[in-house]
């Protein structure tokens, strides 16, 4: 395991903890020296748990455009959510379109598509 590799799986135990404020700084660093989708998608959630909703849609999408396949549909469900939160309903919609076309990648894998199909039927 690598030294990033270790300080991540530390990272995701604070944010288990609820420890986001302490979690958000140590991702920030980790994401600088690497392009390790799963760490700007980590980020992405703690920065939702604290609030900081543009700054999470940023680490979403750079998680997307590193590895888009990775997590893709969970991924775009949480940028959809921080998309809604700064009012960007156009954005999130896209997103749960994106989503709700997608087939599942692994048996029990349709949750997320479920869950987008559910946000598209309620917001329209």
């Amino acid at each position: 395991m690598t030294d990033n590799e270790a300080e991540y799986w530390q990272i995701l135990k604070l944010q288990e903890d609820g420890k986001f404020s302490e979690a958000a700084p140590r991702l920030a660093a980790l994401i600088a020296g690497v392009t390790d989708a799963r760490f700007h998608a980590a980020h992405g959630i703690g920065l939702q748990k604290l609030g900081r909703w543009s700054e999470s849609i940023q680490q979403f999408k750079a998680a997307l455009a590193l590895k888009p396949s990775y997590c893709e549909a969970d991924w775009r469900n949480m940028l959809a959510q921080s998309y809604i939160q700064v009012g960007q309903r156009g954005s999130a919609v896209t997103q749960w379109r994106i989503v709700a076309s997608m087939e599942p990648s692994y048996p029990s894998r349709d949750f997320p598509i479920d869950e987008a199909k559910r946000m598209l039927e309620d917001d329209i």
